[in-house]
C-alpha cells in the first residue's frame, strides 16, 4: 500500500497556515497544501473533520520520450513556498517556484505554480507558468499526475470521461466526487493506471502516460487505487519563454454538486485571464512603481512598473549604505505595464531598496529580504 502520511488537522473558518514548509489556504469548506518542492493536496472540510480528496497533484513537463520533469526525480525549490496576502488574483493564494537542479536533467524548466481559491465554493485553480530554460527551443508537453485519496482513503476509486463540465470525475461508492477540468485549452490527453511502487521511476513510463494523446473512457481501480495522468497540447517554446497552465479541481458530495462547483471556477477563470489580459495590454497613463510582492521575501519577488510612453527605462537593486547590487533592466522599453523577477540568493537577510528611473521620473521602494 501507499505509505503517505496522512496530517489531520482543524481548521477554522476562513483560516490560513503556514506549517514548516508547507504551506494551506482554506476558504473554510476545502483546503490546499502547496509543498516545498511542488506537490498540492486538496481536501475538503465537513464539520470538524478534514477529509482529504487528492493526496497529490503534481506537475509533469514533457520534453521527449526519455525527458520528463516530475516532483519526484527532477524537481528542487528555488522559491520558498509563501501566502501571497492580499491576493491581486482570488481571495487566498499560495505560491511555489520550482526548476529541475535537483537532477539536472533533461528538460531544464522553471516553474511558477500558484494556487488560487475564493470563497464561493468548493474548487481550486492551479496555474502553472512553465518557462523553458534550454539554451535552444524546446516543444514541452505540460500535465499533470493525480493519485486520489477519496475521504482519506486509498483503493477502489473510478476514473470517467465526463460529458459535463468536468473534463473528468475521481469517485467512490457514489458519494465522495471529484471533477477535474483543464481550463486554458482541450484536454489532450487521459491515462489512468492502477498505483504500484515505483510506477514512476522511469522517464520513458511518465512520458507513455503524459503523452497518450488519448483518453480512458472508464476505469474502476483495486485496493492499491488509481494515478491518472492528464496533458494539454505540446508548445513550441523558444528559451526563456513561458507558457501558462490552469487546471481546477471541483468537489462535492454528488456530480451534481461538482458540476456547480466546477462552473463557479470555469467563470473564476474567465475573469481571471480577463483581467490579467486587460492590465498587460492596458497602456498605462503614468508612470508607477508598485511594491513588490511577496514581501518580506525569500530568495525570490516580483517588481511590476508601467510607464506611459516609449523610454530608456533602469530597475536597479540597492544596499542600505547606496551600494548598486544589481540592474534589474536597462534598456528602452515601449509603453506598457512589465514584472519582473529579482532572485537575491545570494544576498543576505535584510532591507534593500529598488530605484526605477525612466526620463524625469526616479522612484525608490524597500523591501525585506529575510532567510
Amino acid at each position: 500500500m501507499k505509505n503517505f502520511i496522512l496530517f489531520l488537522f482543524l481548521l477554522a473558518f476562513s483560516l490560513i497556515t503556514t506549517y514548516g514548509q508547507n504551506v494551506f489556504i482554506s476558504n473554510g469548506s476545502a483546503v490546499v497544501r502547496v509543498e516545498q518542492y511542488g506537490a498540492l493536496r486538496y481536501s475538503t472540510i465537513s464539520g470538524t473533520d478534514t477529509l482529504v480528496q487528492i493526496d497529490r497533484a503534481s506537475l509533469l513537463v514533457g520534453g521527449a520520450e526519455n525527458q520528463v520533469f516530475d516532483y519526484i526525480n527532477d524537481a528542487e525549490n528555488i522559491e520558498a513556498t509563501s501566502i501571497i496576502d492580499p491576493s491581486e488574483l482570488a481571495d487566498y493564494e499560495a505560491t511555489v517556484v520550482l526548476d529541475n537542479s535537483y537532477s539536472g536533467l533533461p528538460p531544464a524548466v522553471e516553474a511558477r505554480i500558484n494556487a488560487l481559491m475564493w470563497n464561493d465554493g468548493e474548487y481550486v485553480i492551479f496555474k502553472f507558468s512553465v518557462t523553458n530554460k534550454e539554451s535552444a527551443s524546446a516543444s514541452l508537453t505540460g500535465g499533470m499526475e493525480i493519485l486520489p485519496q477519496i475521504s482519506n482513503e486509498y483503493g477502489f476509486e473510478k476514473v470517467d470521461l465526463s460529458s459535463r463540465s468536468s473534463d473528468f470525475t475521481i469517485y467512490k461508492d457514489d458519494v465522495d466526487y471529484i471533477g477535474v477540468k483543464l481550463l486554458n485549452s482541450p484536454l489532450a490527453s487521459l491515462k489512468t493506471i492502477e498505483w504500484f511502487d515505483g510506477y514512476n521511476g522511469s522517464d520513458t513510463d511518465l512520458w507513455n502516460w503524459l503523452a497518450y494523446n488519448a483518453f480512458d473512457s472508464s476505469y474502476a481501480s483495486g485496493a492499491d487505487g488509481v494515478v491518472s495522468f492528464i496533458s494539454q497540447t505540446a508548445v513550441e517554446l523558444a528559451s526563456d519563454e513561458t507558457f501558462e497552465m490552469y487546471i481546477a479541481f471541483a468537489s462535492g458530495k454528488t456530480d451534481d454538486d461538482v458540476e456547480a462547483n466546477m462552473k463557479l471556477a470555469i467563470n473564476k477563470y474567465s475573469v481571471l485571464v480577463t483581467s490579467i489580459d486587460d492590465q498587460l495590454n492596458q497602456i498605462p497613463n503614468s508612470f508607477s512603481l508598485n511594491q513588490n510582492y511577496p514581501n518580506p521575501f525569500n530568495p525570490a519577488t516580483i517588481i511590476n512598473y508601467s510607464i506611459p510612453s516609449t523610454n530608456k527605462v533602469t530597475l536597479k537593486v540597492y544596499d542600505v549604505l547606496g551600494n548598486e547590487l544589481s540592474v534589474l533592466v536597462n534598456e528602452t522599453k515601449e509603453a506598457g505595464n512589465y514584472e519582473v523577477n529579482f532572485n537575491a540568493s545570494k544576498l543576505t537577510s535584510g532591507v534593500y531598496f529598488y530605484t526605477l528611473t525612466s526620463g524625469n521620473f526616479v522612484q525608490t521602494k524597500k523591501m525585506i529580504l529575510v532567510k
